[in-house]
């Protein structure tokens, strides 16, 4: 967990080395373009994807080894199937997408390049922590993170391409790192073209219950800032997206945590349930909350550290245009502290493969975050959004904890109790 912590803390600490210098050089109105195209490139990735990397997580312990050659060939094949009905709705939608966008059809599609490779990046992360490839894994997410720099710097800074130069180190730096990952995949015979139809079926049927529950997240920060576009200006959602990116230095955290902590839970759970013993599984499901425990103090730390730390980054690095953000950041924390304890109890829930009420869940949240917020930024601007947001995120944690209790009865005494 330590060497998947530090890989990605190093892989992500270079793009906020870089933010200081985008940031000069976009105005906060470009700043809006750039995470529009985020947005747009998010909610197609979602429908693309359909949580196969989840999928492949969750069975490979349980698939015969030669079978997961072709399991990794269909997931494939699944995604390529819905990336073509992607761009047939773009096609078909892209006036509208461009009304509440402000991009053209050119970046709508290159959005669509970013999600095809993006996927193979995601298909790729994930077989490399299956198989325990730390080294391998932090090398490859270095290697991203450095060519998307030194693309952002050339496009940005020394040929003053502005947003649209921002855009494109994305999109390139997704094609060759894509690109490599489906090179080495097909190299090393990871990838077996044995079409077969019952797997793609099976990944549809465990990945199309969670789309809700993936677009969601999409509807929950995409959605606001489409609303701030259209209801403010494109400058103050260059703000709030700027406010979003520095609070992601802290799902950051999460993020490197479960990455490494989500493949050993459902290999202990695996070896758990086949333990008859009651006292023994007991003491096991004790220990992997203690674990839990220990990461829930350090991220409550390194948020109250980072908070101050932000404050002093944005005064001495920022243009003076972006100082409205700092008041955006706890508020910010604060949301994510409660998506921590989501990405807490929905393991539970991926792991047991009952995602029709987690997708129920999270859906049913995200549209009551969007009818709130429309009416929150109205009468209360930015911050009425962001409020919303986190007490959705609270009702979320709440919901989803109750369901992961029902599917995988845990001691959660032994994570909330300071003295246990």
């Amino acid at each position: 967990m330590a060497i998947y912590a530090f890989s990605d803390g190093i892989s992500k600490a270079m793009p906020f080395l870089v933010f200081p210098i985008v940031a000069y050089y976009l105005t906060p109105g470009e700043f809006g373009l750039v995470s529009n195209f985020n947005v747009l490139c998010q909610v197609l990735f979602a429908f693309t994807l359909l949580n196969t990397p989840t999928y492949l997580t969750v069975v490979y312990y349980k698939t015969k080894k030669e079978e997961q050659s072709s399991l990794v060939f269909n997931i494939f094949c699944l995604i390529g199937i819905l990336l073509t009905i992607s761009l047939a709705l773009t096609m078909l939608l892209n006036n509208v997408i461009f009304k509440y966008t402000e991009l053209t059809i050119k970046w709508q599609l290159y959005a669509l390049i970013w999600v095809f490779f993006n996927c193979a990046i995601y298909i790729y992360q994930a077989k490399l922590r299956l198989d325990e490839k730390v080294k391998q894994f932090g090398i490859y997410q270095f290697v991203q993170s450095f060519i998307s720099a030194v693309f952002t710097l050339l496009f940005v800074v020394l040929l003053k391409w502005g947003w649209q130069g921002r855009v494109e180190s994305l999109v390139l730096t997704n094609v060759a790192i894509g690109g490599f990952a489906l090179f080495i995949l097909y190299h090393e015979n990871i990838i077996v073209a044995k079409f077969d139809w019952k797997q793609i079926k099976q990944v549809f049927i465990f990945g199309i219950p969670l789309l809700p529950h993936t677009l969601s997240f999409w509807l929950k920060g995409g959605l606001d800032k489409i609303y701030i576009t259209n209801t403010i200006s494109i400058a103050e959602n260059g703000i709030f997206s700027f406010a979003g990116i520095l609070a992601s230095i802290f799902f950051m955290i999460t993020n490197a945590f479960f990455s490494a902590y989500t493949p050993y839970l459902f290999k202990t759970l695996a070896s758990t349930d086949l333990i008859g013993v009651e006292s023994e599984k007991r003491n096991i499901k004790i220990r992997l909350l203690k674990q839990v425990k220990y990461f829930i103090l350090i991220y409550v730390a390194a948020n109250i550290i980072g908070y101050f730390a932000i404050k002093v980054i944005i005064q001495l690095f920022f243009l003076k245009n972006y100082g409205a953000a700092v008041k955006f950041i706890p508020w910010l924390q604060l949301g994510g502290f409660f998506g921590m304890f989501y990405s807490i109890f929905s393991s539970y829930v991926f792991y047991t493969k009952s995602t029709k009420m987690l997708g129920v869940i999270t859906i049913s949240t995200a549209l009551l975050q969007a009818l709130l917020s429309y009416f929150a930024v109205v009468h209360y601007g930015v911050m009425g959004i962001i409020i919303t947001s986190v007490f959705i995120n609270l009702l979320m944690a709440l919901l989803v904890g109750i369901q992961s209790s029902k599917v995988y009865p845990m001691p959660w005494k032994y994570l909330f109790n300071p003295f246990l």
